[in-house]
């Protein structure tokens, strides 16, 4: 998809209607997977890293600068319970979250309400929780080639009406 931009130019009583078609920028998410740490008490530590960038353009020059909002949907499978909250920080050099702690009983988590991306820009988040195993399943789940308990989280980024989404998933080793 694309914005097509017409306008009518009259010269001499002659109306000619130039155009140009240019794509919408907007940006891009990663989700990954960072590390799950065994605290010993029967609480896990997980996290995930949220990376929004400037899309890549062939405009010259870039035009700057392209908004943004980012949400996150962080869930948990049955048999374990968030500690708190689910919680947001900047990584190194990216402006702070709006909303830096969520508990899955408030609305859509707006991690970003508006965030601007200059050229060639990127804003990477933390998203993090402790978490307790509280029945391990009868069986083990898969997530990135590891076994054990599951735990999917779905990042979206939107940008006027585009919107797109990534996901990423840890897991919890339950023996």
């Amino acid at each position: 998809g694309g914005f097509l931009k017409t306008a009518l130019l009259t010269s001499g009583g002659q109306e000619t209607p130039p155009y140009d078609c240019a794509e919408a920028l907007c940006p891009t998410i990663e989700k990954i997977a960072g590390a799950t740490t065994d605290n010993g008490d029967g609480t896990w530590d997980i996290e995930y890293f949220i990376t929004v960038s400037y899309p890549d353009a062939a405009t010259e020059p870039l035009p700057d600068p392209v908004g943004y909002t980012l949400t996150d949907a962080p869930t948990l499978p049955s048999g374990v319970e968030l500690d708190g909250q689910w919680h947001a920080e900047a990584v190194a050099g990216t402006p702070a979250p709006d909303d830096t702690a969520w508990v899955p009983t408030d609305e859509e988590w707006v991690v970003v309400e508006a965030g601007e991306l200059a050229p060639e820009a990127e804003h990477e988040y933390r998203i993090f929780a402790t978490v307790t195993v509280t029945q391990a399943p009868e069986q083990a789940e898969r997530c990135e080639e590891e076994s054990g308990i599951v735990i999917p989280n779905v990042g979206t980024v939107t940008s006027g009406a585009f919107t797109q989404s990534d996901d990423a998933c840890q897991v919890v080793h339950v023996d």
